[in-house]
């Protein structure tokens, strides 16, 4: 019984806690469409602004492939429409060959610096920005006069850019 009224109070407490500080006047849910940027191809994310921060979560879809992406985003100047975004994030995707041998996965890291209209009541959302994307892949080193194979971790990095459109509610 002592469980039961620990846990219902600590529900009430979550849902005053939640309702205090994601629904205030500084916090938006904007779900939004994004080609390109930390996506690679299109995605379909929904975020939640709070103040200067903003969280993400989304699904890509690639030309052979899916996945699922997340970030953490820095807004500047939250009195305003115009904004600097600041952020970094991670995708998990999975390619398929177009030769048939399975799939390929790839967990990416990206950052993102960019321009950012998010009216300060809510409404239109428009973002471009630069999003180079880093990951790892290993290589194999074969020496004729050594038997042994060497495996060496290369991280990439590819610039890249992207556009996103949405709605703040």
């Amino acid at each position: 019984m002592k469980n039961k009224i620990l846990r219902l109070n600590f529900f009430i407490l979550l849902f005053f806690i939640f309702k205090t500080f994601c629904f205030s006047k500084e916090s938006f849910i904007t779900p939004y469409l994004e080609l390109g940027g930390q996506s690679l191809g299109i995605s379909v994310n929904l975020e939640y602004r709070i103040s200067n921060f903003a969280v993400r979560g989304g699904f890509t879809f690639l030309g052979l492939g899916a996945g699922y992406l997340g970030s953490l985003s820095y807004v500047t100047n939250k009195d305003s429409s115009h904004h600097i975004e600041l952020g970094l994030g991670g995708a998990h995707v999975a390619i398929a060959s177009i030769f048939g041998g399975g799939t390929s996965e790839k967990f990416l890291l990206s950052a993102f610096i960019g321009y950012r209209f998010q009216p300060k009541n809510g409404g239109f959302l428009f973002r471009v920005g630069f999003t180079p994307l880093f990951w790892t892949t290993e290589e194999e080193k074969i020496d004729i006069n050594n038997p042994r194979v060497e495996k060496k971790i290369v991280i990439n990095i590819k610039p890249w850019a992207g556009i996103s459109l949405g709605y703040s509610f």
